[in-house]
């Protein structure tokens, strides 16, 4: 009875504190959805506050900002790893890295390495048609990069570099 009490706690805590890796069928994660500016409480409720993994405030030029990690996130359909950076409460810039290949069930913490990230070539041509199939034809497109300019400013960028795709993006 004891045993089956403490199993029950367990399994209680376990469920309200969240999963290290993303509930099956959960939802994917839109690029239009990171491409408006969102508060840190609207990021929270987007990205869902299991994925969550770590935080920390670094200031430059006298300015504060937050950066907070995410992982795993299913963003278009793929597992990443998100990291935002937050100025005055308001995301200025994402990057993700995908695919998410999985790990021990511990949590990154700042700084990080991207080694729980692989992608090939191909992975990478999939997210680009992906991207493209929702926002159109990028402004520039490379055999190994992609950008959207938003008039003069770049508000996605998207590489294929060292093993790793990366996509930047510029909320407005």
């Amino acid at each position: 009875m004891v045993v089956k009490i403490a199993s029950s706690i367990i399994a209680l805590l376990i469920l309200s504190a969240g999963s290290v890796f993303p509930a099956t069928g959960s939802k994917s994660i839109a690029i239009k959805t990171l491409l408006k500016t969102m508060s840190r409480a609207e990021l929270l409720k987007t990205l869902g506050t299991h994925a969550l993994s770590d935080s920390t405030i670094e200031t430059k030029n006298g300015q504060a900002f937050h950066r907070l990690l995410f992982e795993p996130v299913t963003f278009e359909g793929v597992p990443s790893i998100l990291e935002v950076i937050l100025a005055n409460d308001s995301t200025s810039m994402i990057t993700v890295y995908l695919p998410y290949i999985g790990r021990p069930s511990t949590r990154l913490k700042f700084p990080y390495a991207t080694s729980f990230v692989h992608s090939t070539f191909d992975d990478y041509n999939q997210m680009e048609r992906k991207i493209e199939n929702e926002l159109g034809i990028p402004t520039v497109l490379t055999s190994a990069n992609f950008e959207y300019l938003n008039g003069a400013m770049q508000s996605i960028f998207g590489v294929f570099e060292n093993g790793e795709t990366r996509i930047t993006i510029t909320p407005s």
